[in-house]
C-alpha cells in the first residue's frame, strides 16, 4: 500500500499540473547580410531574412545605435539600400571613408517580439559613380608593331673605314 501511494506521488510530481496558459512564442530570429563588406560607391545594399510570418517592422541601426532606415514588408527576405544622404551625419565626426557597424532590429507587428541580428562591419567610401577600366588579355604597347624589341643601330662607315 506505501509503495502504491510512493509510485502516484512519484507520478504526480513528475507531470506539472496545466496552468492553461501557451508556452511563449520564440523571437523571431534575424539574420542582415550586405553585399560587401567593403563599398566604394553610392549605397550600401543588403537584405534582411526574419524567420516567422506576417507584417515586420526592420530597422536598421548604426553607430552608436544611431537610427537609419525603418522598413515595413512581409517579403521575405526584406531588401534595403543606405544611401549617402542617410550617413550624412556621420562623416563630421567619423570622416569621409566609414567604417559602420550595423544591425538589424525586426519586430512582428501582429504580437510585438522583437530580436536584435548580430552586428555586421561595412567600410563606405562615398562616390557619385565608378568607373572602371576594361580588362584586357594583353597590354595595347605589347601588342603594337612599334614595340617590338629595337634593332641595334647601323654602324657608321666611319668606323669601318678606320679598322681597315
Amino acid at each position: 500500500m506505501r509503495l502504491v501511494l510512493w509510485l502516484l506521488l512519484v507520478v504526480g510530481s513528475a507531470c506539472p499540473p496545466p496552468n492553461g496558459d501557451p508556452p511563449p512564442k520564440l523571437k523571431p530570429q534575424v539574420s542582415l547580410t550586405v553585399q560587401s563588406a567593403s563599398v566604394i560607391g553610392s549605397a550600401i545594399n543588403g537584405s534582411v531574412t526574419a524567420s516567422g510570418r506576417g507584417l515586420t517592422r526592420v530597422e536598421l541601426l548604426g553607430p552608436d545605435q544611431a537610427f537609419i532606415l525603418d522598413s515595413r514588408s512581409s517579403a521575405n527576405p526584406t531588401t534595403w539600400q543606405i544611401d549617402t544622404q542617410s550617413l550624412k551625419r556621420f562623416y563630421a565626426e567619423r570622416g569621409i571613408a566609414l567604417t559602420v557597424s550595423l544591425f538589424a532590429r525586426v519586430t512582428c507587428l501582429e504580437d510585438a517580439r522583437t530580436n536584435l541580428s548580430q552586428w555586421v562591419s561595412v567600410s563606405f567610401f562615398p562616390v557619385a559613380s565608378v568607373v572602371s577600366e576594361p580588362r584586357c588579355r594583353s597590354s595595347p604597347i605589347a601588342s603594337s608593331p612599334s614595340a617590338a624589341s629595337p634593332e641595334p643601330p647601323p654602324t657608321s662607315s666611319g668606323a669601318a673605314a678606320a679598322t681597315s
